[in-house]
């Protein structure tokens, strides 16, 4: 542990949302370990929604990205860099191995005593070195870099913002989340779409928004009720339904933090043991090859079948 009582921490996370939940119940104990002392998080314009509301930390740092244009992001990043800098943070927390230039921007400003986070080979930002590890879940990981402060794991559940998601009654249908973010968590369609005609169950298909012609496309598969696009819309989807079946990425999350059963898709056993959550193990289902469209779809329709015998 380190020699100091911290009046002031910041958790710096500016990752993906799907990163940001599986962070969170790491954050509620550090926030109870920490109640009479301020803690501060910092993320993303994108990710923000996901803990607005949220009572595991003081004060929400907010920057804007490239992405949201330029203007918003100088004016984003000179308001947080002098939050920052005048903010007289006795501990800075970087808690993922991998940090983008913006992570390392703020933490170089800061007068922080203490820098906790993970060094990579050619920079020393950290004075408090986390070595990177890929054979925990992630939400056990964040625990690592928490250990320095004394902070113990009282195995929380992920928190997500109470207000994001819009009630809605119960649908009775299979929640169906499609994206194609990244290369190995890609369906092949062909093969998706046959499986829903013959599986004989009714699906509702949520989507990111560059999907939007493949989820058109499934939508004229008759166990299909309807497509639906937007994160506060996809939760809500993923909230009403019976269950989620959506590959490696933030939905998984999501799904998570609202204590719904999951059938989470992995490219990979190494992927599958980092972010898979433990109460969906029994019903995920991982490739052997490093590609979601080479899981076995027998295995998978059994999982489903099971899955809802246990409604």
């Amino acid at each position: 542990m380190i020699n100091i009582k911290p009046k002031k921490i910041l958790v710096i996370i500016n990752d993906l949302r799907g990163d940001l939940i599986a962070t969170t119940p790491g954050l509620i104990d550090l926030k109870k370990t920490f109640s009479s002392i301020t803690v501060d998080l910092l993320v993303k314009t994108n990710s923000s929604m996901i803990v607005e509301n949220c009572d595991f930390f003081d004060t929400l740092l907010v920057y804007s990205d490239r992405k949201n244009g330029i203007f918003n992001y100088l004016y984003s990043k000179i308001i947080t860099t002098y939050k920052v800098f005048i903010g007289n943070y006795d501990v800075i927390i970087c808690p993922r191995s991998i940090y983008p230039k913006n992570a390392e921007f703020f933490l170089r400003i800061s007068n922080a005593k203490y820098k906790i986070g993970t060094n990579n080979e050619k920079k020393n930002i950290f004075n408090i070195h986390i070595p990177r590890r890929k054979d925990i879940h992630e939400s056990l990981n964040v625990y690592r870099y928490l250990k320095p402060l004394g902070v113990m794991n009282t195995n929380q559940v992920p928190k997500i913002n109470p207000n994001l998601c819009i009630p809605s009654p119960p649908n009775n249908c299979i929640h169906l989340h499609i994206s194609s973010d990244r290369k190995a968590n890609q369906y092949n369609f062909e093969i998706l779409d046959r499986f829903i005609k013959n599986h004989n169950k009714k699906y509702i298909i949520t989507f990111a928004p560059q999907d939007i012609e493949k989820a058109l496309k499934l939508n004229k598969n008759n166990n299909v009720i309807k497509i639906v696009t937007g994160v506060r819309e996809s939760i809500c989807v993923a909230k009403s339904s019976l269950f989620t079946i959506c590959p490696d990425g933030g939905m998984v999350h999501f799904a998570w933090a609202l204590n719904k059963k999951i059938i989470g898709l992995f490219p990979s056993k190494q992927m599958f043991d980092q972010w898979c959550p433990k109460e969906s193990k029994f019903f995920s289902c991982y490739s052997t090859t490093g590609r979601v469209s080479d899981i076995n779809l027998s295995e998978l329709e059994s999982k489903i079948e099971i899955m809802i015998k246990s409604f």
